[in-house]
């Protein structure tokens, strides 16, 4: 800080006496814009939040992702929650239940998998682990001499975190299907690693390649065979959306900077004889955070001191935050195969909510439901033992044909069909082929132009539709009219024709 005598010269000089003397006098000490001339000596130290930024650094850059990215957990959690919904159930190769010893003892595995575990719980868990990474370990444990008694194993998902794949670097990996495509798999837990049995751990992966340049030092997935996560695609956008989210935050607390508190002097030049030290400006900082709009921030400032207050500020609207994040979290739920309008940050193009339920399930939920099935079919060698798996969602209502819907296209569909047989295009049996009915065998072959043409109805029908017109004449127990109806409706003539064969005239019929 300027020496005090030295700024008074200065002031002599400058013909400024009054400016000189209060410099000398410890009157101007008290005008001083110093902390303890506002707050008495009490000292108030605000809280800042901590960056939240994202940067993608490796694979672990998902998992943070995961954990600070909210639109990411959204999808990632409420995908998981609809994988968890599938019924996994173990089928013969004939597409039926299996009974078998082996499928009760699987289907009791994925129940209940591990001593802490339920079967849901550790599906979900290895569905949000592996759309994370890009994969899951699953360790599944055989105890010594029990190694294919499958109801006595364990399985694990292990954080992807904790462990370490190195791939096998020999170039045979490709021409000799008996060697693993991994070197080892290493899990590092509290400090301990260890290298597990490659028989015992499924990578179970998404339908996803791998981009990263192999062993190349920085690339972010550095294997061949381990998929990269979806995340890493839409780094920018989490990042994005992050940073918006956290200005959004700091506008809230802290609502930038919107005033400059200066000296208001009375004597002219006096207000800038002594700058202010950079430890007073930290600490006048550090004590105006507990001014704010907050809950337990004092709304007004109470001082003796003489101080002159000028507002500044920006329009926030200007920065357009809203806008950028609901295009940065549709970039993400592409990513991620989502519908954006299931989160709410766009309109559904249907009132019917259910539609784009359904295709999440149609379009990924299914989709990898089938994956891992086949992984874990093929890891088991269930096709060995004649079984196989497969998860059905047709039970969830979102699954099931709309009622009204369903019987409006029924209505729809036999009207155009309708007009198709009035125009002799089709059979009556193909009719009922269409709308997946049984069909009426030779009787159905007929088309109506058929009926309706010159030739005489034996020759149309056939010796097998004669004799079961003959049946219908002759049947037992109908009415007159209850045959003509039959008739008209099997073999598709005209009424007047059909009277005449069921129905006797009432007056006795002249010859000519």
């Amino acid at each position: 800080m300027p020496n005090r005598f030295t700024i008074a010269g200065k002031e002599l000089l400058k013909g400024n006496i009054g400016n000189a003397l209060s410099v000398v006098t410890k009157s101007y000490q008290s005008q001083l814009l110093s902390p303890g001339a506002y707050r008495n000596g009490n000292y108030f130290f605000g809280i800042k939040g901590d960056d939240k930024a994202f940067v993608w650094g490796n694979s672990n850059s998902s998992l943070v992702a995961y954990q600070t990215c909210p639109v990411v957990a959204s999808i990632i959690n409420r995908k998981a929650q609809c994988m968890v919904n599938g019924k996994r159930q173990v089928l013969g190769l004939d597409g039926k239940l299996s009974t078998k010893e082996e499928a009760l003892a699987i289907e009791k595995l994925f129940k209940k998998p591990n001593i802490i575990q339920s079967g849901l719980e550790f599906e979900a868990q290895t569905s949000v682990y592996k759309q994370i990474y890009g994969y899951c370990a699953i360790l599944v444990m055989k105890p010594l001499g029990f190694e294919k008694d499958i109801s006595s194993w364990s399985m694990w998902n292990l954080p992807p975190w904790m462990v370490t794949i190195e791939d096998n670097t020999t170039g045979n990996v490709f021409f000799d299907n008996t060697i693993s495509p991994f070197k080892s798999i290493k899990l590092n837990y509290m400090g301990q690693v260890t290298e597990l049995p490659l028989e015992n751990v499924l990578i179970l992966k998404e339908n996803q390649i791998s981009t990263g340049i192999y062993n190349q030092k920085g690339a972010d997935n550095q294997s061949l065979f381990l998929p990269d996560s979806k995340l890493s695609y839409v780094r920018e956008n989490i990042n994005n959306l992050n940073s918006s989210l956290n200005s959004r935050g700091s506008l809230i607390t802290e609502r930038g900077p919107q005033w400059i508190l200066t000296n208001d002097q009375s004597d002219s030049g006096d207000a800038g004889l002594f700058p202010v030290d950079p430890e007073v400006k930290e600490t006048l900082h550090k004590d105006f955070l507990q001014y704010g709009v907050m809950r337990g921030q004092k709304k007004a400032i109470i001082t003796d001191a003489k101080l002159k207050l000028q507002t500044v500020g920006f329009d926030v609207a200007q920065l357009k935050l809203l806008e950028g994040e609901v295009q940065d979290a549709k970039a993400i739920c592409d990513a991620l195969n989502y519908p954006p309008e299931m989160l709410g940050i766009i309109e559904a193009k249907f009132n019917n909510k259910s539609i784009s339920e359904r295709a999440l399930y149609t379009n990924a939920i299914i989709p990898d439901s089938e994956s891992e099935d086949e992984q874990w079919a093929n890891f088991l060698q269930l096709e060995k033992i004649g079984l196989t798996l497969k998860s059905s969602f047709h039970h969830l209502a979102v699954m099931q044909d709309d009622a009204a819907v369903k019987g409006t296209g029924r209505l729809l569909l036999n009207q155009a069909l309708k007009m198709e047989w009035e125009a002799g295009l089709i059979t009556k049996n193909r009719w009922l082929e269409i709308l997946n009915e049984p069909t009426l065998g030779v009787l159905g072959d007929v088309r109506i132009t058929d009926t309706q043409s010159k030739q005489p109805l034996a020759s149309i029908i056939g010796v097998g539709g004669v004799q079961s017109l003959l049946g219908v004449l002759t049947a037992a127990g109908l009415s007159e009219q209850a045959r003509s109806s039959t008739i008209q409706i099997v073999f598709g003539i005209s009424q007047q024709e059909a009277d005449l064969m069921t129905i006797a005239p009432t007056e006795p019929q002249q010859l000519n």
